[in-house]
Order: C-alpha cells, then structure tokens, then sequence
C-alpha cells in the first residue's frame, strides 16, 4: 500500500497526559492511496474506499499480563476504558452518524471484556452497539470483538444492526493506558455501512497523580444558546483524583456548527461555586452549575474549524451524571414501569439566571414531563408560578439518548414571558431520572432541572 499524497489526510494524534504514550488515529480519502500488488508494484487501485487507521507507539499483547494489570488496579471490580478521541468528525458512518460514545469494561469477576458504542445523527438517527455476553482478552487481542444492536430514527422503526471492534491495548508493561482500534457498523437491511477509529483512555488511579487533574467520563448538557445552533452535549468531565466532582475543572464536549463539528475544552478557573447534586433512587448522582464569563476559558481542540468564543457562550448552566440509562430503547420503560405512560416529576433544580448569573425565575413542583407510549408522544409543562408557563405537547417521542432544543411555548401570558427551548437527556440505569436544560426568552434566562420518575 502507498499514501500518494498528504494533502487531504486526516489525523490526530492522542496524547496520555500521564504516561505520554501516543495513538494515532486517521483516515485516508480514496484519492490519497493505491495498493500495490507486492511482486509487481502495479496499482491494484482501491477498492475500499477510505481507509480508517488507528495505531499506538506502546502496544502490550500478551494476554496473560494484560489480565494481570487490569484486576489488580480495577475499582470496584471493573477496568473501564472510556472514549478519548475518534475520527468520525471527519469520516462519519452510515447516514452521517457520528461516534457519540464508547466504553469499554473489564469484569474482574468473570475477567470478560464488555463494551457498549453509541453513534447519533442530526436528525434523532441512532445507533447503539453492544457486547454484553463478553470476550476474554485473549480472543480479542486475536480476533477483536462482535457487536450487535439496533439502527433507529424519527422517520423508520427499529432495525437490527452489528458490527465488530478490532484493535489492541497501549501501556508500557506496568500499565495498561488504554486501547485502540476501529469501530465498523452495519446496517443490512439498508445496505449501510461504515467504520470509525477510536482511542479509548483507561481510567483507574494508578494513572494520575493524586491532585493532579485526570480525565472522567460523564456526560449530559451545557446551556449554549438555541440560536446559536449548537448541539448540548458534554462529552467528559475533568475531575481531581480521588474523583471529587466539586473539584470539577473542565468540560469537553462536541459541538455542531452547521455541517461543522468541533470539539472545545471549557476550563474553569476555580472560582465558580461548587456544583449541587441531587442523588436518583439507583444511586447515580446528578451535579449542575453555572460559570460565569470570568469562571472558564475556551480552547479549541480543532482551531481549523469555526471559533467559538466567550461572548458567543455568555454565562454557561451545566448538569451532567456518570450514568447512561441500560435500556435497547425508550418503550423499555414501559416493560419497567408497567404503564403505558411515564410521569416525570420535578426533583431538584429549577432556578433561570439571567445574563448576569442572577436567579430571575423558579420552576414549580407541578412541571412534568410525560411520556405516553399508547400514542408515541411526548408532553412538557413547565410551571413558573406567577411567571406563566411554558408547554409542547404531541412531541414524538425521544431516542433514548434525549432531545435537543424543542420550542416552547406559553400557556398563560404574563408580560415578559414569551416560549423558550428545552433539552433533555435521561440519567440513571433504567432512566430513572431526566436531565433538563431550559432557556426562556421574554424573561431572558437559562437554566437546569431534574425531573424523577
């Protein structure tokens, strides 16, 4: 094979902030390469399309020691190992999904590698890959890992759809830093295909000095203004290790810009108050916050793209959890609750600032948000009090990842009050909770909410 030119090649290089190993990931358009047929050297063209690469300058293969590393410096019996970098900002999969999450876990009881793949489109497209039944390391250090899952959006039921992880491990031999490879989707039915490369971060304590900052993975909202167009999601989260959440000092997340997608680390300047929390009856714990323009500051992690600045944020409310709900699809909860709709009540949360970071608003304990599986629609009250309050109703349902940005608009009219946006992402193993992120306009203001079910 022979890379004719570097001119259009895509590449990033993740860098270990402990261990300073380095994966390489990237891709290749069709123009950029030939293969060669290896006795003649005549081009035998290429068929494949695009090549997607992923590859690290510390690779550990014996599976023996790999097993050995990973139980004795497991927390809480698991080895996880969560997305750090992936290529689909630029070679996106099958109807323009782009990789929204990855994780991948070490049972130390069973000593089984698990992992689940999330994509998402712009249009409620999803798909979500998994490998519950497990792979020893061995088998996967040989021969990768299968997944299987499901492919759905607004406009088509669901449909089945697999897959495969190949790849390897990155460490030095007293460590295991993470892994590497490429993810490859399929949906057959609709004759789509496509395949991402992927770093994944190992996260245990052995990794990162105590008092130093360490990468974990969360995820939920960032309040970004309707009219800006972006999309909400916070990817990872930087904490202190031990992992105290009120030492929480950066936010990384991906933002679309048009046909654009960026990444960006918002990274505060400790001076903001400590976030709250509210705790879901599985245990999982919701934190939320505000910075200020004088709390964070901006680096763009792709500056070939639009930049995004301060002014363009203004004061940034901010909720996320560790916890992504376990079900195949959002009618699961109609299996758990055994109803054929789901209530979500106002659990904590609630307050609107304005542009000064002052409250001017309070959610009342009366807002719902309902789910209605007999007619596939989705309903949102949100009470004011004497404010007024906001409502959408005969909403299509969410994918089980949330939903971005839906109009709101006014029951009763006081004088300022005049719709507004709201975002949603549900929390908690079985989306015991919802994360929701609001702004309003007439009294001009965003804020946060947990609703329980």
């Amino acid at each position: 094979m022979l890379n004719t030119s570097v001119a259009n090649q895509m590449h990033l290089v993740q860098v270990h902030p402990d261990t300073n190993s380095k994966t390489y990931l990237g891709v290749w358009p069709e123009s950029e390469f030939l293969y060669l047929d290896r006795d003649t050297m005549i081009s035998q063209g290429s068929p494949l399309g695009s090549l997607v690469y992923a590859a690290s300058d510390s690779v550990l293969d014996d599976a023996f020691e790999l097993e050995s590393l990973m139980s004795s410096a497991a927390i809480g019996g698991f080895y996880e190992f969560v997305l750090a970098a992936d290529t689909s900002g630029v070679q996106p999969v099958m109807n323009g999904l782009k990789l929204y999450d990855m994780r991948i876990s070490l049972d130390t009881m069973d000593m089984l590698l698990r992992s689940e793949v999330f994509f998402e489109g712009t249009d409620s497209d999803t798909m979500h890959l998994m490998n519950h039944t497990g792979v020893s390391v061995g088998d996967f250090t040989a021969s990768g890992m299968d997944l299987s899952g499901f492919y759905y959006s607004e406009s088509s039921p669901e449909i089945g759809a697999s897959g495969y992880f190949v790849g390897g491990f990155s460490g030095d031999g007293s460590v295991v830093d993470g892994m590497f490879g490429v993810v490859y989707g399929e949906i057959p039915t609709l004759s789509l295909s496509g395949e991402v490369g992927v770093a994944l971060m190992g996260m245990d304590s052995s990794f990162t000095s105590p008092g130093q900052p360490g990468p974990s993975q969360y995820f939920g909202l960032a309040g970004f203004n309707n009219a800006s167009g972006l999309n909400y999601d916070i990817k990872s989260v930087g904490c202190l290790i031990p992992c105290d959440i009120a030492g929480a000092e950066s936010i990384e997340t991906s933002l679309s810009l048009g046909s654009d997608v960026m990444a960006i680390r918002l990274t505060s300047q400790g001076i903001q108050s400590p976030p709250s929390s509210y705790t879901l009856p599985d245990g999982s714990d919701v934190f939320w916050g505000i910075w200020q323009e004088a709390d964070y500051d901006i680096d763009d992690l792709d500056p070939s793209l639009v930049h995004i600045t301060k002014a363009d944020i203004g004061p940034l409310p901010y909720m996320f959890t560790a916890q992504a709900p376990i079900l195949n699809d959002i009618h699961d909860l109609q299996t758990l609750t055994g109803s054929p709709s789901v209530n979500f009540q106002l659990a904590a949360g609630g307050d609107i600032y304005d542009a000064m970071g002052s409250p001017v608003m309070t959610l009342d304990s009366s807002s719902s948000l309902e789910l209605d599986f007999t007619s596939s629609y989705m309903s949102i009250y949100l009470d004011f009090g004497t404010d007024g309050a906001l409502e959408a109703n005969s909403l299509p349902l969410p994918d089980i990842n949330g939903f971005n940005g839906i109009s709101l608009t006014t029951v009763s009219i006081p004088p300022a009050l005049s719709g507004g946006f709201i975002s949603g992402r549900f929390a908690g193993t079985e989306a015991e909770g919802a994360m929701l992120m609001i702004e309003t306009l007439g009294i001009d203001g965003k804020g946060v909410a947990v609703f329980e079910r």
